[in-house]
């Protein structure tokens, strides 16, 4: 599972710095700068979510189990709706796609809540070591 966090991980930040790029030179003075700021948001949070994602791998590979397994596909997904929520928000003008960002964001932070309980655990709950040993 750590392999698949890390090569979806690694796939996110090449498109993220597509889509930054993108936005820098091909749509920046066909749209508004408050869309260009929704896009340029987006781009953001797939880098950091790209990068959190290797951080779950790391996780994976020392306390494996379906929570932190959860997690990953909890990032990527809400990565996906919340980041294509925003690149489709600020390429079509279409409110219902800035609206449906909040889902993916509730989405991103319920992960992030959940590894914050993997790393303070010191273990998936599928697994019987003792919290806060190695």
């Amino acid at each position: 599972m750590d392999r698949y966090f890390m090569c979806i991980a690694a796939i996110g930040g090449f498109l993220g710095i597509a889509a930054g790029t993108f936005a820098a030179h091909v749509i920046k003075g066909q749209i508004s700068e408050e869309l260009l700021m929704s896009f340029k948001v987006g781009v953001q949070y797939q880098m950091y979510h790209s990068l959190a994602l290797f951080a779950v791998a790391w996780a994976y590979t020392r306390w494996p189990g379906r929570l932190v397994a959860m997690v990953g596909w909890m990032m990527i997904l809400g990565t996906i709706i919340f980041c294509g929520s925003l690149y489709a928000f600020a390429l079509t003008e279409q409110a219902m796609f800035g609206q449906s960002a909040a889902a993916g964001g509730m989405i991103l932070m319920i992960a992030w809540l959940m590894l914050a309980m993997v790393a303070f655990l010191g273990r998936s709950p599928a697994n019987t070591a003792v919290p806060g040993t190695s």
